[in-house]
């Protein structure tokens, strides 16, 4: 017996960033103070708050849940770089969904 499945591919749209702190120097206190900074924006970029406001900026079709699985935000151990990795159905729709977490992202930073 032979079946066939269709499997749908999924494209990965990436993008990289480094968390640095403004007016904040290169000691290992300032470095380390960073590195802290990048596991809050890894937690805070998947959380609902911010996948939802997402969702409804680009008008998702998917559900919320859905979105939130195929984001995620990782970093080297002790690194400031944080990558950013969106999978969608669509490469362009990927893509948006990353720009508009990156965006988020960016003006946070601003803040600080």
């Amino acid at each position: 017996m032979f079946t066939k499945h269709y499997i749908a591919p999924l494209y990965n749209s990436q993008s990289q960033i480094v968390i640095q702190q403004k007016n904040v120097g290169f000691t290992v206190s300032d470095v380390q103070s960073n590195i802290q900074l990048v596991n809050t924006y890894k937690m805070i970029l998947t959380s609902p708050a911010v996948i939802s406001k997402v969702h409804e900026e680009l008008k998702l079709s998917e559900n919320i849940k859905t979105v939130q699985k195929n984001v995620s935000v990782e970093n080297t151990q002790d690194s400031q770089v944080l990558t950013i990795n969106v999978l969608d159905k669509s490469p362009k729709q990927a893509k948006r969904i990353n720009d508009v977490i990156l965006n988020k992202l960016l003006n946070k930073q601003k803040e600080l």
